[in-house]
């Protein structure tokens, strides 16, 4: 995988999906280092990588500054990775996979996130009625929100902040 990090540094990246699923290795410097010669990455998909540190995760939101598109899988909690900076993200679209994420978690990201169209957390059941409190007070152009580990969903049209918001919940 270091191989592969190092060939794509090569490359001048708009969109990157890349997955780690087998590795025990920590590769965050690389990821990094990849991600810091990519000026222009506008999506990021990272799929697997089970052994990212919250602090990465934050290195890697503050150094892609054109990042509007973020796709993250890995099952760990987030809730210390959007707190490193006060800076705001300019995500339009967001998707966490995380069966940790809770509402202080959820604070910190709706909290950086205030162009926020599109927020997936549909893995993340420790989200309550606060988490979607703050969600719907953070993000004024938020459009769609899903949550909840869904097996059965029903999607509701809420309307709010003059906009219509679509959320679907298990």
């Amino acid at each position: 995988m270091e191989h592969c990090l190092e060939k794509l540094k090569r490359l001048n990246l708009t969109e990157l999906d890349i997955g780690y699923f087998y590795g025990t290795r920590t590769l965050d410097d690389e990821l990094i280092s990849l991600l810091r010669k990519q000026p222009e990455l506008t999506k990021l998909a990272l799929r697997g990588w089970k052994t990212l540190k919250d602090s990465s995760i934050a290195s890697i939101l503050n150094d892609c500054t054109k990042l509007n598109s973020f796709y993250l899988f890995n099952g760990h909690n987030l809730n210390g990775a959007f707190m490193v900076s006060d800076k705001d993200l300019l995500l339009a679209e967001l998707t966490i996979h995380s069966n940790l994420l809770d509402d202080e978690g959820l604070q910190n990201i709706t909290g950086r996130t205030k162009i926020l169209k599109l927020l997936n957390i549909e893995q993340s059941s420790g989200i309550t009625d606060c988490g979607m409190v703050q969600v719907t007070q953070n993000c004024p152009s938020l459009e769609t929100y899903l949550s909840g580990i869904l097996q059965t969903a029903k999607t509701y049209q809420i309307g709010h902040f003059s906009q219509l918001l679509k959320i679907v919940v298990s």
